[in-house]
């Protein structure tokens, strides 16, 4: 019975990982199409005329977007990890 139940959770917890990257790759994929979009905005309000300036800064301006969401989501993972371990002392 122990065993049954060991290798159902081991199943079940090897396709909740491979759900969660294919949804993490899908989430990746949107917010990038997201930052891509807003960029384009923000650089149509610039007036360049050279559309190869024109994606160049576009593509600046989407890279900040991800870097600073990279720097964001590193640092609310850190919090949660000191929260966690405070709750643990407490």
């Amino acid at each position: 019975m122990k065993l049954s139940l060991l290798a159902f959770m081991l199943t079940f917890s090897g396709m909740t990982a491979i759900f969660a990257q294919t949804n993490a790759a899908a989430d990746k994929e949107t917010y990038t199409k997201m930052i891509t979009d807003r960029a384009a905005k923000i650089v149509t309000n610039l007036g360049l005329t050279d559309a190869s300036k024109t994606e160049k800064v576009t593509v600046i301006v989407r890279d900040q977007y991800s870097n600073l969401n990279d720097i964001y989501a590193a640092r609310d993972a850190r919090v949660k990890e000191i929260k966690e371990k405070t709750k643990i002392v407490r």
